[in-house]
């Protein structure tokens, strides 16, 4: 940022020194994209924010491996078309460029459909140059994007639910540094109120007119809450000694049902030995109330 500040000031001749056009171009990019994600105090602009945000985490270390494998086919296409093993080489690319930079730049360019720099070399019977393009396509077009795109997808899913959360503290942060400026500032704090006692970060202004009402008319019908005279802590005393008695009365309470609870278990316990004794006591009785087997008379 102070560097595009520095640059666009030597236009327009209110600094002296050189322009770089180069520095000029990333600096105003930079900062437009700063002033884009600023945006996301907006809740419509948010969404979109969030999102594109958490994809660029997601896929950060991608990144450098399809950069470190963009590297590595410019080097080796570099030494295919441009290497010679002696000084009377006569099959050397024409087209394909010596600097580091134009090869990174044709390299990468290929996935986009910029064949000038191969044209020549498409036509030869170089196979190991055709070799080396259909793995730099299968590992650029066919593996790179289609990683790219799953962890795009997934990116885009979790931040699609959570980024509502990410709104308020946006606004928040946004409030935070605004409010932190006016203490650099001398004397600003005691001559301006720019900054309310309560920020209300997500509500609507009718939302906060009704949270207003509704806290006036809990003021009216309870005075000494908003006012804490002495009666107000006399009450809150008064309070606290009604919170222990109660705490106290649940606590016995509590005991007197573990008690209750202990004896049912034991009534419980003996209806179930019972239970149990019952059948053999059906059966004894049965036995008991069955006909008697006749005796025998005795011979005289």
């Amino acid at each position: 940022m102070r560097g595009s500040i520095y640059q666009l000031c030597v236009i327009v001749s209110y600094a002296s020194g050189d322009t770089n056009p180069g520095f000029l171009s990333f600096s105003v990019l930079f900062i437009t994209l700063h002033m884009l994600f600023e945006l996301s105090v907006v809740k419509s602009v948010c969404h979109f924010v969030t999102i594109i945000i958490q994809v660029i985490k997601t896929i950060r270390v991608l990144f450098f491996v399809f950069a470190g494998g963009v590297l590595g086919f410019t080097v080796a296409i570099l030494h295919l078309l441009r290497g010679c093993l002696n000084s009377s080489c006569s099959s050397l690319s024409q087209e394909f460029p010596t600097n580091f930079f134009k090869c990174v730049s044709a390299v990468y360019f290929v996935m986009g459909g910029r064949y000038d720099p191969f044209d020549e070399d498409f036509k030869s019977d170089n196979w190991a140059f055709h070799v080396m393009l259909i793995m730099f396509f299968f590992f650029t077009v066919i593996l790179m994007l289609n990683v790219l795109i799953a962890l795009i997808n997934l990116g885009f899913n979790n931040r699609d639910l959570t980024w509502r959360l990410t709104w308020p503290e946006n606004r928040m942060r946004y409030v935070e540094s605004a409010e932190n400026i006016t203490h650099v500032v001398p004397g600003f704090r005691e001559t301006q109120s720019c900054f309310p006692s309560t920020v209300f970060y997500s509500a609507t202004p009718q939302q906060v007119r009704n949270y207003d009402k509704t806290k006036r008319l809990i003021e009216d019908f309870a005075p000494t809450v908003a006012r804490p005279d002495g009666l107000h802590f006399e009450q809150k005393k008064a309070i606290n000694e009604l919170r222990s008695e109660l705490k106290v009365g649940i606590k016995e309470e509590l005991q007197s049902l573990r008690d209750e609870n202990a004896l049912l278990w034991v009534q419980v316990s003996d209806l179930q030995q019972q239970l149990k004794n019952l059948p053999s006591q059906v059966v004894a009785l049965l036995r008991a109330d069955g006909p008697q087997p006749l005796l025998a008379p005795q011979s005289s």
